[in-house]
């Protein structure tokens, strides 16, 4: 297969497993702790990841300098972005996460014009930007006026989309002998350790009692989301422009709304509605102006 259809393969299965992902999510936080809820999903993923890295032919980091730059952006992608949606999601919807995540683009194409090497931002790009951050302030201001999810909660899903922006990058810019897959791979490991510590310090939780519900979403996220789908992302990080890789943002809060409203019953004000148009009008004109 030539390499277009390879990246529209990858981007298509990230669309589909991002967008159920945050349904996923939200179903299994109501029962078990955030992040040992993350740390025993990427415990799951790991091996099958690194196994997957293995066949591929590629080798583990040979310098200390590689093995620091892989665990740094691993706290950036892994405990910052992808813990902090899990913890969250304890409060916000499936379908709200989803589209404050879509900001992902907006700070993608930002990150993706710093320094010589960057890409160039015209001014309707920014334009889009701005467009896209209000439709943000919209969509959240409801729900903190409503006094219906603490700030803290819309707080950490912004911090995680802007990590994971930061940390997509972050690798796409500095160039390292290893490969992505055994990036991801790594990634994976260093975030199941340090999400697994963060729990055992700060979440206590009473003596189990997880539905077989929430066990089957920590499965599926396990095995769909942070083996299948990670990889497909990790891989186009280097595959393609920052703008297509961003336009995930747009196409996952789409199933995420779908899925939240036929399957847990969540509804958007009109306001929201009107902000969530805002947020994926804007990432839509990014793509469109950035490929002009």
């Amino acid at each position: 297969m030539t390499k277009s259809i390879n990246i529209a393969i990858a981007l298509i299965l990230v669309y589909l497993v991002w967008g159920t992902s945050y349904l996923a999510i939200r179903v299994a936080v109501q029962e078990i702790p955030p992040f040992l809820f993350c740390s025993i999903r990427l415990l799951i993923a790991a091996p099958l990841m690194l196994a997957f890295a293995f066949w591929r032919g590629e080798k583990l980091p040979a310098s200390r300098k590689e093995w620091l730059f892989i665990c740094g952006t691993a706290v950036i992608m892994q405990v910052f972005s992808s813990g902090f949606t899990a913890w969250g999601q304890q409060w916000v919807p499936s379908g709200e996460t989803a589209l404050i995540m879509s900001s992902s683009a907006l700070w993608i194409a930002w990150f993706g014009s710093f320094g010589s090497a960057g890409d160039r931002v015209s001014k309707l790009t920014w334009a889009s930007i701005l467009l896209g951050l209000a439709g943000l302030v919209l969509l959240m201001s409801f729900g903190l006026a409503e006094q219906e999810i603490p700030f803290y909660g819309y707080g950490a899903i912004l911090i995680a989309a802007f990590c994971w922006s930061a940390g997509s990058m972050v690798l796409r810019r500095y160039t390292i002998n290893t490969q992505s897959i055994m990036t991801a791979a790594l990634h994976i490991m260093v975030g199941a350790v340090l999400m697994g510590v963060i729990s055992y310090a700060f979440e206590r939780p009473e003596e189990p009692q997880w539905s077989s519900q929430s066990i089957t979403a920590l499965f599926y996220l396990a095995f769909f989301n942070s083996f299948l789908a990670y990889a497909a992302y990790y891989w186009l990080i280097h595959a393609t422009r920052p703008v297509i890789l961003g336009t995930f943002a747009y196409v996952t809060p789409a199933i995420a709304i779908m899925c939240g409203v036929l399957l847990l019953g969540e509804v958007l004000s009109a306001e929201q509605l009107f902000g969530s148009a805002l947020i994926l009008a804007s990432v839509f004109l990014l793509v469109y102006f950035s490929r002009r």
